[in-house]
């Protein structure tokens, strides 16, 4: 976290704490024909009601947020948490700790909705949802990002470093290995992925550590594209000392995005095709 979002990171955590649980129920706003899905882990237990509360005061609301939890935790969790249950939020459990739960839980349970994944350590601006929403509905048969880079490649075809990926806008997003940031919200149309998201033992073996790139390549297989929304929003707001414990810094400082990228072109040479031939 950067020493410049710790005053507005503090701000908004502070202001979202204190809005009461009556404030968040039956709010006026536009349904989207949308569910949000996340997971989390223990650390951050006592800080997901302040995302939480930011997906609940957004200018629409969902269906339904699910939260997916690992079985362990059942019967621990802080009230500032369960509390959100009385309004559209359900806490739901799984056998599983790896991040890729906070999708593949939700498209067997719901499969004929578009799941909106979140983060568990972000304060989203309240237009997140709906602008995400729109983009999405004018691409029923793509995944829709607000934000995302372009994985690139050298030119044997190689995947280069994650600091070579470039960050895409609405012109430069490349057709087929835009890959969209979990980070900044991601909308899943129902059908969009290959039936192989669920292969657990398969994700666990090439994208143990992240699970943007499997998400993103699950969607290729089926030939549906990703695309960035178009939206010009604020950044999410992280949340302060949710950092600690980080995927997102392991993956960037040990390089594994590049290398579970490799994984999975050699596990899916079919994709190597289309490398280069993007427009």
């Amino acid at each position: 976290m950067k020493l410049k979002e710790w005053p507005s990171s503090l701000y908004h955590s502070y202001r979202l704490s204190r809005i009461n649980i009556s404030q968040l129920i039956d709010r006026d706003v536009p349904e989207i024909d949308a569910i949000v899905s996340l997971t989390s882990i223990p650390s951050r237990l006592g800080t997901i009601h302040i995302t939480l509360k930011s997906i609940m005061l957004q200018d629409c609301k969902p269906k339904k947020i699910v939260l997916w939890l690992h079985k362990d935790l059942e019967g621990t969790l802080p009230t500032s948490l369960t509390d959100l249950t009385q309004g559209l939020l359900e806490i739901r459990y799984s056998d599983y700790t790896f991040s890729h739960r906070k999708l593949i839980h939700s498209v067997v349970e719901f499969p004929d909705d578009m799941i909106i994944t979140v983060d568990d350590d972000i304060i989203y601006h309240p237009s997140t949802l709906s602008s995400l929403y729109k983009a999405a509905i004018k691409n029923p048969k793509k995944v829709t990002s607000h934000r995302g880079r372009n994985i690139s490649f050298d030119d044997k075809g190689k995947v280069l470093p994650y600091a070579q990926w470039k960050y895409a806008n609405k012109d430069t997003a490349d057709k087929n290995w835009f890959m969209p940031i979990g980070a900044f919200t991601v909308a899943y149309p129902a059908g969009v992925l290959n039936e192989q998201v669920t292969d657990v033992d398969t994700f666990m073996r090439i994208t143990p550590k992240n699970d943007d790139p499997w998400f993103k390549v699950m969607a290729l297989l089926n030939w549906n594209n990703s695309v960035i929304s178009g939206y010009d929003l604020p950044e999410p707001i992280p949340i302060a000392g949710t950092q600690k414990i980080s995927l997102k810094k392991v993956n960037v400082d040990k390089d594994f995005n590049r290398e579970q990228m490799e994984n999975i072109l050699n596990e899916f040479p079919e994709l190597r095709k289309l490398i280069n031939t993007s427009a």
